[in-house]
């Protein structure tokens, strides 16, 4: 059997490796929003959106309207701290928002006094409870953005809450 010498230059090797990880990135996008019941297209759309999507003006709707003000500020100002994440950032936050979800659901009421850090922002235990939802389908929404087409998510809604 004859063996073939394939020559490669850095560039050529460089340009496969970044296929190879945008491929395995686009698979794992589409595996975490299904993980999380969400239908990917319907997250990837909300990056071009204008107006706040139908999805997330639902779950807005259903906060409480005494922290809703304060959980809308929550929403724009992690919004804007996730959008120049990488994707490994974004998956770690998602996971620790998941993780601050359980745990304040399960705890009692006197033990939820103490402030939840995410992202840099210190919330209340029931705050996060009332937004979780819609950061984590904001979380995905980037990661599917950036895996899929390497940009960005920076849609108009956010700041227009």
């Amino acid at each position: 059997m004859k063996k073939n010498i394939i020559r490669l230059t850095e560039s050529d090797l460089v340009r496969i490796v970044e296929k190879v990880i945008s491929e395995q990135e686009m698979v794992d996008a589409e595996a975490i929003a299904k993980e999380d019941g969400i239908n990917p297209q319907e997250v990837s759309n909300m990056c071009q959106s204008k107006t706040v999507p139908p999805i997330i003006q639902n779950l807005i709707d259903k906060i409480p309207e005494d922290i809703k003000e304060e959980a809308k500020q929550t929403i724009k100002t992690l919004a804007g701290k996730i959008k120049n994440m990488s994707l490994g950032q974004l998956m770690g936050l998602r996971k620790q928002i998941k993780q601050e979800m359980q745990t304040a659901k399960s705890q009692s009421l006197q033990e939820q006094l103490a402030p939840i850090m995410i992202a840099g922002l210190a919330l209340s235990p029931s705050l996060l409870i009332a937004v979780g939802v819609i950061l984590l389908l904001i979380i995905i929404s980037v990661i599917t953005s950036k895996s899929s087409k390497g940009g960005s998510c920076n849609p108009g809604w956010w700041d227009d809450l």
